[in-house]
């Protein structure tokens, strides 16, 4: 198993969700997952039935390590190639992501975000009807009312085998077991689809993740999109939490 950190580093922040910084993954999110081979996805938490009223979440963190994940964010801007190269080059590598000197930041600084993943916390924002509807082809449509930009209109197809967003068909699956109690989204585990491709001009890189948090016997849904380059700059992410049935 591979505890890939931060591969794309910190997330758009509570009250600090700049422009810089929305060229960043959700990493603190994901800091602490281990990823293991695809094996059965966990659908069935989805609300299928009925609609559920979901919690739209955000991430908070301490001002000093907003202030460092700004000028990371600003660093990665102004290169981004590098950037993507660095990060692909470490992928697999066992623990975070080594710093650089290109990072923007100083290694004291960088350790004090990376420790920062256990400061960072969940806040809610808003409330949202979240439904998953029953296509003719076996798959799964989500719904959230009022409409949420990147979670509604995705479809799960059946049996998990991909999920269509409308950045891109996410192909890659694999399951998620966040061991980390004290991390912002608590323990969970559930299964995850990710699409990335990098060229010279553009970069897109779509995560979703559907799951259970064991600590609290609630459901998680997170989406992460970074799509940026040919006249394109949309980058965000989006976390619901909903009760399941089981």
């Amino acid at each position: 198993m591979k505890n890939p950190l931060p591969r794309l580093l910190p997330a758009p922040l509570l009250f600090h969700d700049t422009n810089s910084m929305r060229h960043l993954f959700t990493a603190l999110l994901t800091a602490s997952l281990y990823y293991t081979s695809a094996g059965a996805t966990d659908l069935d938490i989805l609300p299928i039935a009925k609609p559920v009223t979901a919690r739209v979440m955000q991430l908070g963190a301490p001002s000093e390590i907003v202030r460092i994940t700004e000028r990371l964010a600003a660093a990665a801007a102004r290169q981004p190639e590098w950037f993507m190269a660095y990060v692909q080059e470490h992928e697999g590598t066992k623990g975070t992501l080594p710093y650089h000197a290109n990072m923007g930041v100083s290694e004291d600084e960088y350790r004090k975000m990376v420790e920062s993943s256990t400061a960072m916390t969940l806040m809610q924002v808003g409330t949202v009807k979240l439904s998953a509807t029953r296509q003719a082809d076996g798959g799964l449509r989500l719904q959230t009312v009022p409409p949420m930009p990147g979670l509604d209109g995705i479809v799960i197809e059946q049996g998990g085998m991909g999920v269509t967003t409308r950045h891109a068909r996410l192909a890659e699956q694999s399951r998620i077991d966040n061991r980390n109690a004290n991390g912002p989204t608590g323990r969970w585990s559930g299964t995850q689809w990710k699409h990335e491709a990098l060229s010279a001009s553009h970069a897109l890189a779509v995560k979703l993740a559907v799951g259970k948090r064991s600590d609290h016997g609630d459901g998680i849904l997170y989406l992460d999109v970074k799509d940026v380059g040919e006249g394109k700059k949309d980058v965000f992410y989006e976390i619901l939490l909903f009760p399941v049935g089981r």
